[in-house]
């Protein structure tokens, strides 16, 4: 029995029978295991009738995935000199995808990476067809074939969107407390890590998003905004329009950053706190 089970075990675990897919409509990623009968995602043929999009008529998906319904809800922010991001078309096309569902022909937010289709045209041209398979969660799968279809919470038209991090974070090198200055949120943090003696170097003077070595680490992790008008205001001098008397230069270093990063370093012969 044990050799059997241990022989079903390395079968459906094989490099070809396992993937990790992102789901079309929330963007998030989760292992499928071949022929396991309850994967968190699965494949699915939105468009299988052409009058239906996952089982919700034209009006439903629109009004759940349309892209011209998420710019009206959160394409913009109210007030002058606010951020807008109908100024920035260029990025959403990667996150686009233009369907036909019945005699509606309407462009959906989603995340198109995984989509698969035996006609290239599809992928080229970023449209679904009735023979297109995308990857669903069960969690956005649950929504939509609920008896009232609605919006998944975790849905990038749920005003989830984050597009690609900045360029500049790889290109220039950045390292964590760089990006603390410039940050619009900073995240305080309780965590113990476990692995610094081993490590000979100082985290925080890492490459952000290009760890080396595994560092184990437990804590709590609070984020909380930074000052949005003053961020604006700084953003608008740089960019040479007219600014209110008062300006605030940012972003903060040295002693201005001193009250923001604190460092409490403890062990079993020392305690030190340092900015």
């Amino acid at each position: 029995m044990r050799s059997q089970l241990m022989y079903a075990y390395t079968k459906n675990l094989s490099d070809d029978k396992v993937d990790s897919l992102v789901c079309f409509c929330c963007a998030r990623r989760f292992p499928r295991v071949e022929d396991v009968q309850r994967n968190p995602i699965d494949w699915h043929q939105p468009l299988k009738s052409k009058d239906l999009f996952m089982g919700m008529t034209a009006t439903q998906a629109e009004r759940i995935l349309g892209f011209e319904n998420y710019k009206k809800k959160y394409g913009r922010c109210k007030g002058d000199n606010m951020p807008n991001l109908l100024n920035s078309p260029e990025e959403f096309q990667d996150w686009l995808v233009r369907v036909q569902i019945g005699t509606a022909n309407f462009e959906m937010l989603c995340c198109p990476e995984d989509v698969e289709c035996e006609k290239k045209t599809c992928l080229e041209r970023r449209t679904l067809c009735e023979a297109c398979w995308v990857p669903i969660c069960s969690d956005c799968n649950g929504h939509f074939n609920s008896v009232e279809p609605s919006l998944p919470p975790a849905a990038l038209a749920n005003d989830m969107m984050i597009f690609y991090a900045p360029v500049e974070i790889y290109s220039l090198n950045v390292t964590v407390v760089e990006m603390i200055c410039a940050s619009v949120c900073i995240t305080s943090m309780i965590c113990c890590t476990l692995e610094m003696r081993n490590r000979k170097e100082n985290p925080f003077d890492s490459t952000v998003h290009m760890s080396r070595h595994r560092m184990g680490a437990r804590g709590n992790a609070t984020s909380f905004p930074l000052p949005w008008n003053d961020l604006m205001t700084e953003l608008m001098r740089l960019d040479g329009q007219s600014i209110p008397e008062q300006a605030v230069s940012l972003p903060w270093t040295g002693v201005e950053l001193a009250d923001k990063v604190k460092c409490l370093l403890q062990g079993p012969f020392f305690g030190f706190v340092g900015t």
